[in-house]
């Protein structure tokens, strides 16, 4: 069945969630900025990330040169779910939450939520925070790794192409297990500190999308329809 997009789907959801929901023209025209913007953030990070690998030999310099790389991968990613090819979000409401709506529950507005700030803003904070307790900033790196093998696994159920794969497999994937390989080998972190730092950031991928997931199916049974399968 066709997805229907919010101007289509009418009287088929509760006054308050389309108040909640809605993608109003300025979140629409925002959530096709701002991955552009990311694009240009994930190439200066790029830059800055190869010229640390070059002239860094500080173990704190390699640290960040990781966290550039990071940036610089998430940002590639975002511009293959919302750019080109795109999609992202009527592909994630339709297999996550089966959803029958192009932008609800997962929305332009929430995009730019969960994206900017868990980009910009989170990583910074837990690569700051590396300097001082070392497992903390593989807690990106975790989610980095359970978002690419969620995306990936997905495209291969469904043996076809979805928005995000390509840049799941060729750096979600391999980038945090060779980055995190190499700052063991440095004695930046111990393997204690991998593991925990990853099963964090892990975990709260995980824990994050199940929870929108069942606050989706709790809207749906509200209104007395059927929830996506579990």
């Amino acid at each position: 069945m066709r997805n229907i997009s919010y101007k289509e789907k009418g009287s088929k959801i509760s006054a308050k969630d389309s108040r909640r929901f809605a993608p109003t023209q300025n979140a629409e025209e925002i959530v096709l900025k701002w991955p552009l913007f990311s694009l240009a953030i994930g190439l200066v990070t790029l830059g800055l990330g190869i010229t640390a690998l070059q002239y860094g030999s500080d173990p704190d310099e390699i640290i960040l040169f990781c966290f550039f790389f990071l940036v610089a991968g998430m940002s590639f990613h975002y511009v293959e779910c919302y750019i080109y090819p795109g999609n992202f979000i009527a592909d994630f409401n339709r297999s996550y939450f089966q959803s029958l709506y192009e932008d609800i529950p997962y929305s332009p507005r929430m995009a730019l939520f969960i994206n900017f700030l868990g980009l910009y803003f989170a990583s910074i904070i837990l690569t700051l925070a590396t300097y001082y307790v070392s497992m903390i900033g593989f807690i990106p790196l975790g989610m980095m790794l359970a978002h690419g093998i969620k995306v990936l696994s997905f495209a291969l159920s469904e043996k076809a192409y979805t928005p995000g794969c390509m840049t799941s497999a060729l750096i979600l994937i391999p980038y945090p297990l060779l980055a995190s390989f190499q700052l063991i080998a440095n004695g930046n972190i111990s393997r204690q500190g991998f593991a925990a730092g990853f099963l964090l950031g892990w975990a709260f991928y995980t824990l994050s999308l199940a929870y929108l997931r069942h606050r989706w199916q709790a809207k749906q049974k509200a209104l007395g329809k059927k929830g996506p399968a579990g």
